[in-house]
Parts: structure tokens; C-alpha cells; sequence
């Protein structure tokens, strides 16, 4: 019998999530608002007693995961599979550069594999790899902090919690929420072979733990 609870916080406003720029395995600094979602999330979970942190080994995510960890005594590692979706050769690239077309159609199949990036299998086996690794490492009644990204997210709710995406953006959409904001939370368990959604992404400020 094991239980082990994960509250997963995307990491704060980038200078590329400004610029309009794809940031998958590259990496750009936390902006001033950036540094001010990671306090907000580090507020909201300041009363959650951690036993584990880790975090995508992207800086953006390991400086906000530093942040929210300012009052718990517990060490960070990083973990090159908790990193976002890779984009290949178009990382870094203006999305306003990219044909709109082309874009949503990789975006609904979820493949750049032909780009030197990741399919949606790609990132879905890297994911329940990394996340089944846990669930045999961890120990019961752990509580996880997990600092990473926003698509990488997405592809999680997706693989291991069994949310329709399709349907998730569509509710996101008709109450104009973002699908996951920067330092938003979502809270998940483990439970002897299964994975239960507990939270679903929100702002910090509405999140109760």
C-alpha cells in the first residue's frame, strides 16, 4: 500500500513567454512578474509539509522551484525528464513566424518529431517513465513538490490522469481561463497503481491545499 501526493506548479512568466517565443528545451529568465508568480505560489503552498522537491533541470523551473522552497527544509533535484516538450529546430522560433497553419495543425497532433523535436508518444512514454520512477522510489505519504512546464503538463493530465484535452480547452476556453498560468497549481495523487487528479490547474490564489 502506497499514497503519495503531487502539487505541481508551472514555473513563473519567462522573457520568451513575453516575447511570443516557443521554450521547450531551451530556456530564457524568469521576468520580474515571473519572480512574483513563483511568491505566489510559494504562498499558497507555504503550509504544505514537503518531504520531496524536484524539478525540470530548465532554469526557469529550478529558480521558481527555489522560490516556493524559501521556507522548507527539504533539497531540490533536478530531472532532465521533467523538461518541457522539445520543438527541435523550431525552439526559440516566433510562433507569429510560424505559418498559423502548419502551427495548429502540430499543436492538435501534437507532432514535431519531423522537426527534430518530440511526438505526443515521445513525451507521454518520457512522462509516465519519469512519473512511475517516482511512484517506486517515493516513499507513502510523501508529499511532492513538482516544478515544471505548461505542455509537459497538459501531456500529463492527458497520460496519467485521463482528462480529455479536447474538452478541458474547450471549458478553459467558455470561462476565458488560461489552461495552465504561470505558477498555477494542480494537485494529484498516486495510489497503489493508480493516478487521481485531486486539483486541477488554477492560480495560486485559488488554490486550497
Amino acid at each position: 500500500m502506497k499514497k503519495i501526493t503531487f502539487y505541481y506548479v508551472r514555473h513563473g512568466q519567462t522573457l520568451f513567454n513575453i516575447l511570443g517565443r516557443l521554450q521547450g528545451w531551451c530556456d530564457s529568465p524568469l521576468t520580474e512578474k515571473g519572480i512574483t508568480d513563483a511568491g505566489r505560489a510559494s504562498a499558497a503552498l507555504a503550509g504544505v509539509p514537503f518531504t520531496k522537491a524536484c524539478s525540470s533541470s530548465s532554469p526557469r523551473a529550478s529558480r521558481t522551484a527555489e522560490i516556493i522552497l524559501e521556507h522548507h527544509d527539504v533539497p531540490l533535484k533536478t530531472y532532465d525528464d521533467l523538461r518541457e516538450f522539445d520543438y527541435g529546430m523550431l525552439d526559440g522560433e516566433k510562433t507569429a513566424a510560424i505559418p498559423m497553419e502548419d502551427l495548429l495543425k502540430r499543436r492538435k497532433t501534437g507532432s514535431w518529431a519531423d522537426v527534430g523535436g518530440e511526438s505526443s508518444e515521445m513525451i507521454c512514454t518520457r512522462i509516465r517513465k519519469q512519473f512511475e520512477l517516482f511512484a517506486e522510489q517515493f516513499n507513502d505519504k510523501d508529499q511532492v513538490l513538482v516544478v515544471s512546464h505548461g505542455t509537459y503538463a497538459l501531456f500529463l493530465m492527458k497520460e496519467l490522469l485521463g482528462i480529455d484535452l479536447d474538452e478541458y480547452r474547450r471549458q478553459c476556453a467558455d470561462s476565458e481561463q488560461t489552461l495552465f498560468p504561470n505558477g498555477g497549481i494542480m494537485k494529484f495523487e498516486y495510489e497503489n497503481g493508480s493516478w487521481n487528479v485531486l486539483r486541477m490547474p488554477c492560480v495560486p490564489e485559488s488554490f486550497e491545499g
